[in-house]
């Protein structure tokens, strides 16, 4: 009868050994490396060391980690934060495991652990102990711990408070937590970039932005695919292209584009040195005027010295509110924010921006420094700041003659500058050393250049007999289509 009753109780205890032994090994995914996780901290990290390498498989490197700093303590006293975000994941935590090498003189010893639930923090387990053995570079030491797995939660804070400090750091070489993904959070986009603006030149092929940052429900940042309307830039002028993101089409975006021509044929440019001055400042992009007349009598106003002086300063288009009437739905927006932003005009002080009222001479002149421009006190017109700006960056035109150049859209073949070809590399048949004899390249703008390098031995295979036709075919060749030659033995 005792014989059967210990018999009994060892197989109670064999079968209670089995249920421990599945569950520990049946924990889970670790979820510490799902799609979307990352990680923040708020010590300092140690160069070369970063905290993404916590999660990233590395158990047998020992440079495959995360450490602090040596004075860590003093720039970040204790506790320090690990926070682990799962994304879009929900997950219900099991066990976690601390992997460290050197763990005796360098691994954590006392942690909490926290979840993120209904917007604030809450500790799950406190006062986790760990106790290491080892001092060994060769091979970590793992120490693990079962988690409070009643709650689910999308964020998990390692709570640090204490770690063997031998050498005044510490160190986590990989960090793992099992347990089970139970669901994930509805995305949706909160919000999308408001209206952007781009200058662009007549012609220009330059396509839309394929993708837009937005921000999710979630929090978190990403990358969105748009679909753009069709747009023409050939056409100088203005236009608003509307887009939709492909995975939220009732999200839409809209792009403000302003088409310059820098060819414009103005027909009320009867005057010699007004037809050159505002040819002049259109190939610079000054003017973004379309259609046939540039109106040199009409004053000119604050949006259009503005459109000059962003076009002058190369500026880019910042989004911010200056005026108080003008919001993010004007179509220059940006470009208003950006000339307020830099001072680039003095004369924009103020509440408002007034885009329609007329610059005077003085205005004009101090926004580009000029000393005299027409009557100081009186609205300058169009055709008078054009004067005086050509002026200003040309001197006097009045008995130049004006010849503009304008892009070809060839590559410049610059003296040996650009692209060059391998034709031989040591070996004769790499490369493109296979070429067709009557192909020089010309279907690769700004190719100039060709590289012949090659053991001695095929110039002179024998001694005293040399081979020199071996790159003399190649240099004429190439020498006649213009190209240079370089020679490595």
């Amino acid at each position: 009868m005792l014989r059967i009753r210990v018999s009994a109780l060892l197989l109670c205890f064999i079968l209670l050994m089995g249920v421990t032994a599945v569950g520990a090994a049946d924990s889970g995914v670790n979820l510490t490396r799902l799609a979307g996780v990352t990680l923040s901290t708020n010590v300092p990290e140690l160069g070369g060391h970063g905290l993404g390498l916590i999660n990233d498989g590395a158990y047998d490197s020992s440079v495959g980690g995360f450490a602090t700093r040596t004075d860590v303590l003093q720039t970040t006293p204790w506790p320090h934060y690990i926070d682990i975000d799962f994304g879009e994941n929900i997950v219900q935590a099991a066990t976690m495991s601390l992997h460290a090498f050197y763990a005796s003189g360098m691994a954590v010893t006392d942690l909490d652990l926290a979840y993120w639930i209904d917007g604030g923090w809450r500790n799950v387990r406190e006062g986790l102990t760990f106790r290491w053995t080892t001092m060994t570079g060769d091979k970590a030491e793992t120490r693990s711990a079962f988690i409070n797995s009643r709650y689910t939660t999308t964020k998990i804070r390692i709570i640090i408070k204490g770690a063997n400090l031998a050498g005044g750091d510490y160190r986590i070489d990989e960090l793992e937590i099992f347990g089970k993904v139970t669901g994930t959070l509805e995305r949706n986009v909160a919000s999308a970039p408001g209206a952007v603006f781009a200058l662009r030149k007549a012609g220009d092929n330059a396509s839309l932005p394929k993708s837009a940052a937005v921000v999710y429900s979630t929090g978190v940042s990403g990358m969105e695919e748009v679909a753009w309307e069709e747009a023409d830039f050939s056409v100088p002028g203005t236009k608003t292209i509307s887009g939709t993101l492909v995975n939220y089409p009732e999200v839409r975006l809209k792009t403000h584009t302003a088409v310059w021509q820098p060819d414009a044929a103005y027909t009320d440019l009867q005057d010699d040195l007004l037809r050159k001055s505002v040819t002049l400042l259109a190939q610079e992009g000054l003017f973004w005027d379309g259609g046939t007349l540039f109106r040199p009598n009409a004053p000119l106003t604050r949006l259009e010295l503005a459109q000059m002086l962003y076009a002058a300063k190369k500026a880019v288009p910042l989004y911010a509110d200056f005026y108080d009437d003008i919001d993010a739905e004007h179509f220059y927006y940006g470009v208003i924010g950006a000339v307020a932003n830099a001072n680039l005009a003095e004369i924009f002080a103020g509440e408002r921006f007034d885009a329609e009222t007329p610059v005077t001479g003085a205005e004009f002149g101090a926004a580009f420094g000029i000393a005299e421009a027409a009557d100081a006190t009186a609205a300058i017109t169009r055709g008078a700041a054009a004067i005086a700006l050509t002026r200003s960056i040309y001197g006097d035109i009045s008995n130049q003659t004006l010849k503009v150049f304008r892009d070809n859209g060839k590559a410049v073949q610059n003296p040996d500058m650009g692209f060059m070809i391998y034709y031989y590399d040591c070996s004769t048949v790499s490369y493109d050393s296979k070429l067709d004899s009557t192909d020089l390249l010309e279907d690769i703008p700004g190719t100039n250049t060709v590289y012949l390098r090659f053991p001695w031995c095929h110039i002179e295979p024998e001694e005293g007999v040399f081979n020199w036709s071996f790159i003399d075919t190649q240099i004429q060749r190439f020498a006649q289509a213009g190209k240079s030659v370089m020679l490595g033995v």
